[in-house]
């Protein structure tokens, strides 16, 4: 059982991993690059704000007492377009792509250290009074 489980799992990576000729593996993933990204899934209700030095992607959206919605690891603010659709009538929602995530730009080790995910929404909030 075990063994045909684990021939199952090598069978299926074997067409995405391909090995180079020094030995490395490379992913064959149609990954799109931030720019290419930014072109297919931004649109009129997203803005980008520069938080010490990192390029960071948020919605505001609609009027009213103020939701902050922040998404999981692996995940982007699209996360809640259905919930934010829903409330934006009655609520002023805002929502970010936690950086590197999403449409939000790349960050350094150096970010890593001095930009914590806690530290955006106080940032952003000039933009939220």
């Amino acid at each position: 059982m075990h063994r045909t489980l684990l021939t199952l799992c090598i069978a299926a990576l074997l067409p995405v991993l391909t090995i180079t000729k020094a030995g490395a593996a490379e992913t064959k993933f149609p990954y799109l690059s931030l720019k290419d990204a930014g072109a297919k899934y931004a649109d009129p209700a997203g803005h980008i704000a520069k938080i010490d030095g990192v390029e960071v992607y948020y919605k505001d959206e609609g009027k009213g007492p103020v939701i902050l919605m922040i998404h999981g690891s692996s995940s982007s603010l699209k996360t809640y377009d259905l919930i934010a659709a829903k409330l934006i009538d009655r609520y002023r929602v805002i929502r970010f792509d936690i950086p590197p995530l999403g449409l939000s730009g790349p960050v350094s080790d150096e970010d890593i250290k001095r930009l914590e995910p806690t530290d955006i929404p106080q940032k952003l909030s000039h933009s939220w009074l």
